[in-house]
């Protein structure tokens, strides 16, 4: 797998006359062999993309064999969860929380309330579990 960002993309031929496209990529030139995977890169010139090169024994050749897709431009930080529920003072308030928004899962599944409702109720069930948790 390798990181790049493509730069352009052209038509050329081999000697033999075999069509083929030229990858002008931020790691230097790369050919690449598929119709349709050039497709996918040409709606992706400019921005950085995730794929699948296969480099020729004398390593002189670089050729774009898959996309893999686009890199995640942030990451996602991951909250901090109480391991031990013997670390809860209140541990029915904790439990409450926690049946609370399995309940409003079912009923967002059941279609009686909207995602942005799971999200702000979602929101004050963390703080509440984040709260017991600490002692506040």
């Amino acid at each position: 797998m390798m990181n790049l960002t493509i730069n352009g993309i052209e038509e050329a031929n081999t000697r033999a006359g075999a069509p083929y496209h030229k990858v002008n990529t931020s790691q230097g030139q790369m050919s690449c062999w598929d119709a349709i995977l050039v497709a996918e890169l040409q709606k992706n010139i400019g921005k950085p993309v995730e794929v699948e090169v296969e480099v020729s024994k004398d390593g002189k050749y670089q050729s774009i064999r898959q996309f893999l897709g686009t890199p995640q431009e942030t990451e996602v930080s991951k909250p901090e969860f109480v391991t031990e529920i013997n670390q809860i003072p209140d541990k029915d308030a904790y439990i409450r929380a926690g049946v609370a928004t399995r309940f409003a899962v079912d009923l967002f599944i059941a279609g009686k309330i909207t995602e942005d409702k799971i999200r702000e109720n979602a929101k004050l069930m963390f703080k509440l579990m984040n709260d017991v948790a600490s002692g506040k």
